[in-house]
């Protein structure tokens, strides 16, 4: 028996990863249909394969958590980041095309939100980035994608970047990560990072003025980007526990302004929880 397949595809997601799809889906015999923000119909659906970046499986796994769908979620890269896709061929979560659907290994992924945004692979932003997170994305619009990796990311954390002033320090602009990857880079100074989310890594910018700190943190990104761990004189990094405690069904944990893990009050620090309700997802790969 063929499992129910559905395939939603982002009309934005590459050209190529648009033709896999429907080829994967004549093999398949999957119905497919466009991203195009109304309500899915995930009735009698086995698995659902999402074609397109990080916001669009941010979207389809959320349905997948409002609906209380028992569908699978499966993951075909066709987005300018593809961090979960990354993140999850690093954890050994994928499937590839069978005749009767597609098989391989899945990963029960508990999801969770930072700042109450729903993300879908760990990774975590300092309390500015949540905020202005739409219009850093926007900024990625003025870049051709084969520079996006490099002057994107860099020209994003210069501009928006805040660095404040600390006693010890001088200023300082922190950025927080629960998971291995930040988009499709791997971040090499943390090895205790994984898709759980269950540690977090601190990156720690820091200098004697603004535009000192601001040029590092561009730097960092170039670094980043070229998968080359970043010198000491440009961050700092650090790895803690994350999720100490539990508040009924959801971990939470709390992040303040001097990069401190604990129950602190919600107002306007990194506040990250991760639900109990779990989705089986996995990559799709060649």
């Amino acid at each position: 028996m063929h499992e129910q397949i559905r395939v939603f595809v982002n009309r934005k997601a590459v050209a190529s990863s648009q033709e896999k799809a429907r080829r994967f889906a004549q093999k398949t015999g999957s119905e497919v249909s466009e991203l195009n923000g109304v309500p899915l119909n995930l009735e009698n659906v086995d698995t659902v394969v999402v074609v397109g970046g990080d916001g669009s499986v941010r979207s389809v796994m959320q349905q997948i958590l409002e609906k209380e769908s028992p569908a699978r979620l499966v993951v075909m890269p066709g987005g300018s980041q593809n961090g979960l896709h990354h993140a999850l061929v690093d954890a050994g979560a994928m499937v590839t095309e069978s005749e009767k659907g597609v098989a391989g290994t899945f990963l029960e992924f508990h999801p969770g939100s930072v700042n109450e945004v729903l993300f879908h692979h760990g990774a975590g932003w300092d309390e500015f980035m949540v905020k202005q997170g739409v219009a850093v994305e926007g900024l990625r619009n003025f870049f051709p994608r084969k520079l996006l990796g490099y002057l994107g990311g860099a020209w994003a954390l210069v501009i928006a970047n805040p660095a404040r002033r600390d006693e010890n320090e001088g200023f300082v602009f922190r950025m927080a990560v629960t998971a291995p990857y930040c988009g499709p880079v791997r971040l090499p100074m943390f090895t205790h990072l994984s898709l759980g989310g269950e540690n977090i890594g601190m990156m720690t910018v820091s200098g004697q003025s603004p535009t000192e700190v601001k040029a590092k943190a561009g730097l960092l990104a170039i670094y980043l980007r070229l998968g080359i761990h970043p010198p000491l004189s440009v961050v700092s990094a650090e790895e803690k526990p994350l999720f100490t405690f539990k508040n009924g069904q959801v971990q939470e944990a709390s992040i303040n302004a001097d990069g401190e893990v604990g129950a602190f009050p919600h107002n306007g620090i990194i506040y990250v929880r991760r639900m109990e309700k779990s989705v089986r997802v996995a990559a799709l790969v060649d």
